[in-house]
C-alpha cells in the first residue's frame, strides 16, 4: 500500500460492548482528514462486534476508550493482537490513543491529534515529507 492510498480504519471508543466511532464522532473526522476510511462510519448505534471487525479486516485500529484508564486500552490492544489474520495486527497497526485529546478535542488538541494520527494512517508519509524538505 502506498502512503497516498486510503487505509481501512476502525476507531474504538468503548469496550464492553465494543463501541466504534461513527460519522458523528471526532475520531471519524481524524480518520477522514488523515486520508483513511472509517469502516464503521455509517453504523447508527456504534455497537460493533469483534466478528464484524474480523470480517471487515481493517488496516488500522485506533483505540481511544472514553471513561477508562490507559491500561484498559492496552488490554484491548493485547486482545486484538491475538488475531493474527487481521491486517492491522500483521502490520503492527493497533494503537492506543489519549481519549481526552481524541474524543473531546479543543482546536489546539485537534491539531495535535491530527499530528498523532497522520503517521499512524500513513506511516511512510512523514519519512517522505522529511526527505522532501
Amino acid at each position: 500500500m502506498h502512503s497516498g492510498e486510503s487505509r481501512a480504519s476502525l476507531g474504538l471508543i468503548g469496550l464492553k460492548p465494543l463501541h466504534s466511532a461513527n460519522k458523528e464522532m471526532f475520531i471519524n473526522e481524524y480518520i477522514r482528514y488523515c486520508g483513511g476510511t472509517n469502516i464503521a462510519e455509517n453504523e447508527s448505534s456504534g455497537i460493533y462486534s469483534r466478528e464484524k471487525v474480523i470480517q471487515e479486516n481493517p488496516d488500522l485500529i485506533l483505540i481511544a476508550t472514553m471513561g477508562t484508564s490507559k491500561k484498559a486500552g492496552e488490554l484491548e490492544k493485547k486482545r486484538w493482537m491475538s488475531f493474527p489474520s487481521l491486517r492491522a495486527v500483521q502490520g503492527n497497526r493497533v494503537h492506543v490513543l489519549d481519549p481526552e485529546m481524541i474524543c473531546s478535542p479543543t482546536p489546539t488538541t485537534f491539531v495535535k491529534g491530527l499530528e498523532t494520527i497522520i503517521p499512524l494512517v500513513h506511516p511512510g508519509l512523514t519519512a517522505t515529507m522529511s526527505e522532501n524538505l
